[in-house]
């Protein structure tokens, strides 16, 4: 039995290797300044979240009408969740200090800000807190609520993807006169 596991682990090398998110390294602002990465830099780079976000957008203004004198609700609840999954790839489109805007998916995207405390120098899914002290995100026009450990998420990169951009920057040394 075992021979047959050796076998098949060892039959797998023919197949295409999958990168799951264990290969990847926070992007961090200090790998970001080592690099001197500018705005179109990062927007040539691929990006992945580290863990899940789970968002939840609750509008209870639903339609209503008055008919016979009673107050009549015709859509209750409308509930709408985003789930970006932990690995998800993302593309950054707007690169302004202190924010990277990263799209997961057509016209929309989150803001990652440096972090505070342990994670002061990863880009973490920014929020704000709201009355209620909840952590809240803006995205495509509507507020949403941050459930379970979305506030965990932050950028990660394949650190080979980081050094191909790099190695493709050229910096020229200038001429003088007589050379």
């Amino acid at each position: 039995m075992v021979l047959f596991g050796i076998l098949g682990l060892l039959g797998c090398e023919n197949r295409p290797q999958v990168r799951s998110t264990f290969d990847k390294i926070p992007f961090t602002h200090s790998l970001r300044m080592e690099y001197n990465l500018t705005p179109p830099e990062l927007k040539r780079l691929q990006f992945y979240v580290s863990h899940p976000i789970q968002l939840r957008h609750v509008d209870t203004s639903g339609k209503y009408e008055i008919a016979k004198g009673k107050l009549v609700v015709k859509d209750g609840k409308d509930v709408n969740e985003i789930v970006v999954n932990r690995g998800t790839p993302g593309i950054a489109v707007d690169v302004r200090d202190p924010e990277l805007r990263v799209s997961f998916e057509e016209n929309f995207s989150f803001g990652f800000v440096r972090g505070t405390g342990p994670q002061s120098d990863v880009y973490v899914l920014a929020f704000v807190n709201n009355e209620q002290g909840q952590p809240i995100v803006r995205y495509g026009g509507a507020e949403f609520q941050m459930e379970q450990n979305s506030q965990l998420a932050h950028l990660l990169i394949n650190k080979e993807e980081l050094t191909e951009i790099v190695n493709k920057r050229r910096v020229l040394p200038g001429r003088r006169i007589g050379n």
